[in-house]
């Protein structure tokens, strides 16, 4: 199944949606994208002109010890199936440290000048690998806007083979490699060049779950047949003969930092789309910050008008302890009087049910302007409303406040300005401090990764008081390219000061406005599954990473229109009738609620992913896959339990040795086996 087409014709995501779109083109295009075959890194380029180059501009590469011994710390699979042939793992070459790669040739990117770089080998402990060092920003030694075009966009280093290696089923073929990099702002991607002379450009997420748990090594699997870009030779997209040649490339995105470094490792092509997977209960976990529990953490939203004894005991029952919604200024301010008391009715209703709120004060008020507070009376009085807000909430089930709600987003924010949100966020956050000094507080949380506008804001010295740092990492494909912006996120903030944990506040994806043609319209069975997969692999994901939030958006959906996709968000229908992306959410819960969380399984392919729990005697992994270019064969204990993301249970076949063997798909979505 592909990445559904979204119709994003909703004004709260389009403009965001499309400054994704724009970084992640220039993540995929590097420099290339076009007709001509100079889009390729020019093999031509002397090394002795790129070692100038880099030695002009002052690159220092660290040195160490070269290791004649490789042993693979990282647990990587290596069956038959998942091993293939080796374009080069780095270990012949008897060049040392810092020297340039043998048989590879480094370009600086030849159509955007600017850019400083160099391929050179390196060794750790465990092996040797290559380096390939990028400087976009003109020598920076900040996080800026990507300068358009004077300090390059891309550079890469090309190997060519004298004998391609053949390619007889391109449908069927990958190229795997182990990649770490050292400054996420970095893009990364690949070029192949195929016997026709045609080349064809890929772009990869460098940064997994796995990767960002455990030591920086991702494993990346690169399908051949789903190229970003393709151009010269038969111009058809569809790789010819062989791979005559193969480009690794390093690319700007939105945002450029100090030069970096992107390691490289274990290139290798695979002429196969299935890996093996075999799960015992032993499988060691990567178990860094691990927080056991969910408590005061599993979030789900809800409007404030849809709160009701019914709907919160089915959010209880799927595991949801923290229910967020708005605290509406203009319902609890009439004149210069506060009343909250419609307010402490919905507390204790979710008290009820054993669960917290988390506020967003918002929006704007008649009486003070009407949008947001962007003058210094309008400002004054909204701080008054938290102040009200941080007293009505002391003592009650109240887990944090979020001030406002997606400032970066001009249906929310006059222009989405970070120097006016600041204005108000901290001297606000200061006000409610005052008064309760405990008083978790938000900034209010930024619509996708909008990383310039995190910077802006972060520059502006108003986050420095918050608790967490609040954001809604919505997207439009895979939820676990989350792991690779959440480490960017990271980055930027820190290059600020800021030092705040992320929070996640709202984050889903609604069953509207998918292709109509593969899934109907957003009340269609498919649409809702699909919708079901990717919330739970959502949630997955964010337990994965730690947060001490985790928002699934949202508990009901808005409306009855099933052609609008902002109505199709939630979990249950408008009548409460559970979708089938509640039954996965109550699945976990059933699977894991009693359970503590371990970590993310080690040593499992790439592309597929695994979390493991325990209690209760008994072991639970969750195993799922992020890409419909490959298929698992896993094989389990005859004895464990194999149970699909809504409780049914899945065709397994009798294995060898007293073992079941299951075959999974993307499709199928995540599955649970138990021990």
């Amino acid at each position: 199944m592909s990445v559904p087409s979204l119709n994003l014709s909703s004004p709260v995501r389009l403009k965001l949606a499309l400054t994704a779109l724009v970084c992640a083109c220039l993540t995929a295009c590097g420099g290339g994208g076009g007709g001509s075959e100079s889009k390729i890194a020019s093999p031509q380029l002397a090394a002795s002109e790129a070692e100038v180059s880099v030695d002009a501009q002052g690159v220092v590469l660290a040195s160490s010890t070269l290791s004649t011994t490789r042993t693979y710390l990282n647990n990587i699979t290596t069956t038959t199936a998942n091993a293939g042939e080796v374009m080069d793992d780095f270990n012949a070459y008897t060049a040392l440290d810092g020297a340039l790669v043998p048989k590879w040739q480094f370009s600086l990117g030849p159509e955007f000048t600017g850019a400083i770089g160099t391929m050179a080998m390196s060794s750790t402990l465990e092996n040797r690998h290559a380096d390939v060092v990028a400087d976009f920003g003109c020598s920076t030694l900040e996080v800026i806007a990507a300068p358009k075009w004077n300090c390059g966009r891309y550079v890469s280093g090309t190997r060519n083979f004298s004998v391609p290696f053949a390619v007889t089923a391109p449908d069927s073929t990958r190229v795997l490699m182990r990649v770490r990099q050292t400054q996420p702002l970095l893009g990364t991607g690949m070029r192949l060049r195929d016997t026709s002379g045609q080349t064809l450009q890929y772009s990869f997420a460098s940064q997994t779950i796995e990767s960002v748990q455990g030591d920086g090594w991702a494993q990346v699997s690169v399908p051949v047949r789903a190229p970003a870009s393709y151009w010269g030779g038969v111009n058809n997209g569809v790789l010819q003969g062989g791979v005559s040649g193969v480009s690794l490339t390093v690319g700007q995105q939105a945002l450029v930092g100090p030069r970096g470094t992107v390691q490289f490792d274990d290139v290798r092509l695979v002429r196969s789309n299935t890996v093996e997977v075999g799960l015992t209960g032993q499988e060691a976990v990567l178990s860094k910050g691990v927080v056991a529990r969910t408590t005061d953490r599993m979030a789900t939203g809800a409007s404030f008008y849809r709160i009701s004894d019914a709907s919160m005991k089915l959010a209880s029952e799927a595991g949801f302890n923290v229910i967020r919604f708005d605290l509406f200024w203009d319902m609890v301010q009439s004149g210069g009087r506060f009343d909250f008391s419609i307010y402490e009715t919905a507390l204790t209703r979710l008290a009820k049910y054993g669960m917290k709120a988390l506020f967003i004060l918002d929006y704007g008020h008649p009486d003070f302007g009407g949008g947001a507070p962007v003058t210094e009376a309008n400002r004054a009085a909204y701080i008054e409303f938290a102040r009200q807000a941080t007293r009505f909430a002391m003592g009650r089930n109240v887990v944090a406040f979020e001030v406002w709600n997606e400032p970066d987003n001009a249906v929310f924010w006059r222009d989405g300005d970070p120097k006016t949100y600041a204005a108000l966020l901290g001297p606000t956050v200061a006000a409610i401090k005052a008064i309760d000094p405990n008083r978790k507080v938000l900034n209010g949380g930024p619509s996708w990764i909008n990383l310039p506008y995190v910077l802006e804001l972060a520059r502006t010295g108003q986050l420095a008081n918050v608790d967490g740092f609040a954001i809604h990492p919505y997207r439009t494909g895979a939820p676990e390219t989350f792991a690779g912006d959440l480490t960017a996120l990271r980055y930027v903030l820190k290059s600020q000061g800021v030092n705040a944990p992320v929070w996640s506040t709202e984050w889903g994806y609604s069953s509207g406005g998918l292709n109509a043609a593969t899934f109907g319209d957003g009340h269609d069975i498919r649409a809702r599954t699909w919708q079901a997969r990717m919330v739970l692999r959502t949630m997955l994901t964010q337990i994965s990473m730690n947060l001490p939030m985790m928002m699934t958006f949202e508990l009901l959906d808005r409306g009855n229109d099933p052609a609008n996709p902002e109505y199709n968000y939630g979990m249950l229908t408008p009548s409460l009738t559970p979708k089938p992306a509640y039954v996965a959410a109550k699945q976990l819960q059933t699977m894991t609620g009693s359970k503590d969380y371990r970590g993310v399984v080690t040593g499992l392919p790439a592309r597929v992913h695994g979390l493991k729990w325990e209690g209760d005697g008994k072991v639970v992994y969750a195993v799922w896959l992020d890409s419909n270019q490959i298929s698992a064969q896993v094989s389990v204990p005859a004895t464990a339990q194999v149970i699909a993301w809504d409780g049914s249970l899945p065709t397994t076949a009798a294995g060898s040795s007293n073992t079941r063997q299951l075959t999974l798909t993307h499709d199928m979505g995540p599955v649970y086996i138990a021990f």
